[in-house]
């Protein structure tokens, strides 16, 4: 009973994430981003990306090979990456250690910004999902442009992210896809599959 009670909470959850953000904006649609396809390189200078069904899942925080050297690759450039997750901080460190990612992590839906365990900023907001309010905070502070970000992510929570961000990009997986699709430019396979590498590699590093 409780399970269903919570379960029930989730939709009603996702379903008014993605009423209020179409509301405000909405792209064209996702293209498929093919690996024997050319694309415009974009002029990124902040990677965002989730954490859970985007570069790993909860259950076993494996996270594939491929993302991480790509990840790393963007690094070695010069790049930005920043965690954006659901999870809590200490939960998120883990993936941010296993990737050699040492930048603040926004964490609980956005709800705060840490780094090396010091909070920098609590959204004073109560809104459930706040992701793209601190993604948007913090690129402030760093005085890096929306045109200039790129978020990745596979789920509802994602999507006001997306909105904060001049390329966003769709990780398959999520039973809330077709909702998701129109606030996204591109969508790729799920993180098993390196979709987030393939991301990378395509729109930054070819």
């Amino acid at each position: 009973m409780v399970f269903l009670i919570l379960m029930i909470n989730l939709n009603l959850y996702k379903h008014d994430i993605k009423t209020n953000i179409s509301k405000n904006i909405c792209f064209t649609g996702a293209e498929r981003l093919l690996p024997n396809k050319q694309y415009p390189k974009k002029l990124i200078k902040l990677i965002v990306l989730d954490i859970d069904g985007t570069i790993s899942d909860r259950a076993t925080n494996a996270i594939n090979p491929e993302i991480k050297a790509a990840i790393q690759s963007v690094i070695n450039k010069g790049i930005k990456v920043i965690l954006n997750t659901g999870r809590d901080y200490d939960e998120a460190l883990i993936i941010a250690k296993e990737l050699n990612v040492d930048t603040p992590i926004i964490c609980n839906y956005g709800k705060y910004i840490k780094h090396n365990r010091k909070l920098i900023y609590e959204n004073p907001s109560n809104q459930v999902d706040l992701k793209g309010d601190s993604l948007e905070y913090i690129a402030n502070i760093w005085g890096i442009k929306k045109e200039n970000i790129m978020a990745i992510g596979n789920d509802v929570e994602d999507i006001s992210m997306f909105t904060k961000s001049g390329t966003s990009v769709l990780i398959e997986g999520s039973s809330y896809i077709n909702d998701i699709k129109p606030f996204a430019h591109y969508i790729v396979d799920n993180f098993n599959k390196s979709g987030v590498a393939l991301a990378i590699k395509k729109l930054i590093l070819e």
